[in-house]
């Protein structure tokens, strides 16, 4: 049966424990509440994830108690890109055993320069070719300097196995021209909140999103407000959203979405070095923020 994928699905943090450690028992707490406010799914282990930060035990263990405390008929996406084609082979691999439905795989970039359309096609391919599980493109740009061409995404969309992208860019037009021009059962989700809404309303199939970890209600009120076509309730919502974004994201980096999360009785802990925690002044804003917009 072919997975299908919309919807609302946080790009979860990691929390890790005083002494540095990843916090299960927090992670498994984060879970449960997420659980109730109608998310679609959830992605361990991608950027907000801290992904690049953790060792490969970490992942796993990640993986397996998000697994085990989501509820049925929740999907499971897991970041897989690593720099080597074999090297992500073996993590959606390893994904795959643990019980992941898809995995999100984001352009290699040590060697920036060198990660051409043809590169990134063969890169894309070797991987949908040998993974268990379906594979989403992952256009970061803002993170890995790397854009994938509108012309290389429509070439892999053909491909059995690449079922999707996650577009980060914050190019309206690009995920516009992307929804448009794929094949009807590749689906393209935003990653990018200040153009999430105008993503829903050019035919996106949901989000994948930071924000989704402090106001998950929110966001899942504004995708269920897209498929209904109410689109004024679609622009309350997103003003609403956008100045918790901007304060979760951007310049506040994960340090301040860890301190949101927190305020708001979740367990974030801090960001592992070398990223850095929320600044006091970066706080204040912070925790007016999420009182003005009433969630605190």
């Amino acid at each position: 049966m072919a997975l299908v994928l919309e919807g609302i699905f946080p790009a979860v943090i990691t929390p890790f424990g005083e002494d540095g450690s990843v916090d299960l028992n927090a992670l498994r707490a984060n879970i449960h509440r997420w659980n109730q406010y109608g998310l679609h799914g959830y992605l361990m282990c991608g950027s907000t994830g801290e992904n690049p930060l953790l060792s490969e035990n970490e992942r796993v263990a990640i993986i397996t108690t998000a697994k085990g405390s989501m509820v049925e008929g929740m999907t499971l996406l897991v970041g897989t890109g690593r720099e080597s084609t074999a090297d992500t082979i073996a993590a959606c691999e390893q994904a795959a055993r643990i019980g992941a439905d898809a995995a999100l795989v984001v352009t290699p970039s040590y060697y920036r320069p060198l990660m051409t359309a043809t590169a990134l096609e063969r890169h894309y391919r070797a991987v949908a070719d040998a993974s268990p599980i379906p594979v989403l493109l992952y256009n970061m740009p803002a993170f890995t300097g790397v854009t994938i061409a509108l012309e290389t995404v429509l070439t892999l969309a053909e491909h059995p196995n690449i079922i999707g992208m996650k577009d980060s860019s914050g190019n309206s037009q690009f995920f516009a021209a992307a929804v448009r021009q794929s094949p009807a059962d590749f689906v393209v989700f935003s990653g990018n909140l200040p153009t999430f809404a105008q993503s829903l309303i050019s035919g996106g199939a949901g989000g994948v999103l930071a924000v989704a970890n402090v106001a998950p209600e929110i966001c899942v009120a504004l995708f269920r407000a897209a498929q209904a076509q109410n689109f004024e309730e679609v622009q309350r919502l997103h003003n609403l959203l956008q100045p918790i974004s901007e304060v979760t994201g951007g310049s506040y980096g994960i340090g301040g979405l860890k301190y949101a999360m927190t305020l708001l009785g979740y367990s974030a802990g801090e960001p592992r070095p070398p990223l850095l925690s929320a600044t006091e002044a970066q706080q204040k804003t912070i925790k007016q923020t999420l009182e003005t917009v009433g969630l605190l």
